[in-house]
């Protein structure tokens, strides 16, 4: 299988310039060459640099290395990821990319997420949500608000709503609360799970009043009847 040259120039300037030099006690494998990618091994003449299954363990390790990186090579890194998600023909391999992209906190790794989310493959596309739903910002809810509203899985669109679920602003809670008015009952019922986690009141299946909670309501429900008053009603 042909690959693509984004990925070698991602091996040296990403794992070359950071993971090796936190990992100098670990040997890095002996499939590519650190100076020349395109060079082949001696042993096998027919081979030309990694494959995608040793690339997916290149960035499992990247990903672990990641938080112990200085902010000027996380950039650098997240710079390469973000440009290899667009370029990257095999959705597993930017599956991989895209979660690794989600262990680095910086604007080219924000940028490489929000592209993941226009991704043609469903799991790319689930992945970048998770991703996102682990980042403590309004761009993060911004972006899974997006996705809540316009794509056309219904696995991506519950994934959004569930990381959604994470976030106690009121743009997080307004972007659930308009979901709430969709016919699927699987929808509902996660969107309302997500507001159930910081309503202080439970509203149970009412969807009005998880609408009212979702725009800024908040009211205490009517406590239910006792015995003697469902009794007392019977006649």
């Amino acid at each position: 299988m042909q690959r693509n040259s984004a990925w070698y120039g991602l091996t040296v300037a990403g794992l070359v310039m950071t993971v090796l030099p936190a990992c100098v006690n670990r040997p890095l494998p002996s499939f590519v060459s650190l100076e020349n990618p395109f060079q082949r091994d001696k042993v096998n003449e027919d081979s030309f640099g990694p494959s995608p299954v040793e690339q997916v363990e290149m960035l499992r390790r990247l990903a672990n290395e990641a938080e112990g990186l200085d902010l000027g090579r996380q950039e650098r890194v997240s710079q390469d990821l973000a440009r290899r998600v667009s370029s990257e023909a095999d959705p597993h391999l930017r599956l991989e990319i895209v979660k690794t992209l989600g262990t680095f906190s910086t604007i080219a790794a924000s940028q490489g997420l929000r592209t993941a989310l226009s991704d043609s493959d469903t799991d790319v596309r689930i992945a970048a949500c998770q991703a996102l739903g682990r980042r403590e910002n309004g761009e993060a809810v911004q972006m899974l608000a997006g996705v809540l509203g316009s794509d056309t899985e219904i696995d991506v669109r519950l994934t959004a709503v569930r990381e959604l679920g994470r976030f106690q602003s009121t743009e997080a809670l307004r972007a659930l609360g308009s979901a709430l008015d969709e016919t699927d009952p699987a929808l509902r019922y996660r969107v309302i799970e997500a507001l159930r986690k910081s309503s202080p009141h439970d509203y149970g299946g009412d969807i009005a009043a998880w609408k009212r909670y979702s725009l800024g309501g908040n009211y205490s429900p009517s406590p239910p009847p006792t015995i003697a008053e469902r009794f007392r009603q019977l006649f």
